[in-house]
């Protein structure tokens, strides 16, 4: 999809190939990220103990559900443990930290971490719930608003804690 909008991207349907145990994957486009989604919300009924989280419950209470992780995985912490967690992951730190190095000749910590953070592009974007709304057409967001709600299937929990997408 080399030099495909982001509207093509959306729509594409392409497979890739066959993967083990499947004639075909398909990696691109809506449809197939919802079918993605839809059947690891499936996969989970196969563990005990799951916790998911939301991008929007992190953006509005991070310190909770960072407690909440943590917890999960049985890790003791502080309140301070908590709120310096936070603030060193926060929007605006992440910003600065990815700057070093751009402007002041410091080291970009970014770098170093998995995924190439920091290196060509920018990678922290706005830091904000629904950014998506400002960089999509209308026509986009219908397309994905109608597949979301003819397609997806939301897990239970997300559901009971009244998680609408």
């Amino acid at each position: 999809l080399s030099g495909a909008t982001i509207s093509q991207f959306i729509r594409d349907d392409r497979a890739l190939g066959p993967a083990p145990g499947h004639d075909f994957v398909k990696r691109f486009g809506i449809n197939n990220t919802i079918s993605y989604m839809n059947d690891w919300f499936k996969g989970l009924c196969c563990f005990k103990d799951y916790k998911i989280i939301t991008y929007e419950e992190m953006i509005d209470d991070p310190s909770n559900v960072l407690k909440q992780v943590l917890s999960f995985l049985g890790y003791q912490y502080t309140k301070q443990n908590i709120k310096d967690a936070v603030e060193y992951s926060s929007f605006t730190n992440m910003k600065m930290i990815q700057s070093k190095g751009k402007e002041d000749n410091e080291l970009n910590l970014l770098k170093s971490y998995k995924g190439g953070y920091g290196k060509e592009t920018t990678r922290v974007r706005k830091g904000k719930k629904g950014s998506y709304l400002e960089e999509l057409s209308g026509r986009d967001i219908a397309y994905i608003n109608d597949a979301k709600k003819y397609l997806l299937e939301l897990h239970p929990d997300l559901i009971k804690r009244g998680i609408k997408y």
